[in-house]
């Protein structure tokens, strides 16, 4: 898997590294059926203001779609675990659809009235 971190308006931490490491390891397992060269997460995380806290952006491309999620808290690290657990969800999500091969569609009732029959006026 390619990782590519970027870092804007604050600098590295090894508390955010112990954070990231731990959470890349996990996708890793997670990503063992497809091919590592074709695998990307792109994460970007921002600091804004004291009063907004951190943001963290995370893009993961897989061969059969692409994951994004955004999340913001008060510390970096806090940031980084939801957006990582909302990453989580997708993949988890994605990967139900693709076993199953059933698609996201709305079902209507099997159980309808009768249709009424036209009859012609004479």
């Amino acid at each position: 898997m390619n990782v590519h971190f970027s870092y804007k308006h604050t600098v590295r931490s090894p508390q955010v590294d112990r954070v990231i490491h731990r959470h890349v390891q996990k996708l890793n397992k997670w990503l063992t059926t497809f091919d590592p060269d074709l695998v990307h997460l792109h994460a970007t995380l921002e600091y804004h203001s004291a009063r907004e806290g951190f943001k963290t952006s995370l893009n993961l491309r897989l061969p059969v779609g692409q994951l994004f999620a955004t999340e913001a808290g008060k510390t970096a690290q806090a940031s980084m675990r939801a957006a990582f657990d909302g990453l989580e969800r997708q993949f988890k999500d994605k990967m139900a659809v693709l076993r199953n091969g059933k698609t996201r569609s709305t079902t209507r009732s099997k159980v309808q009235g009768p249709k009424s029959k036209v009859t012609p006026l004479s």
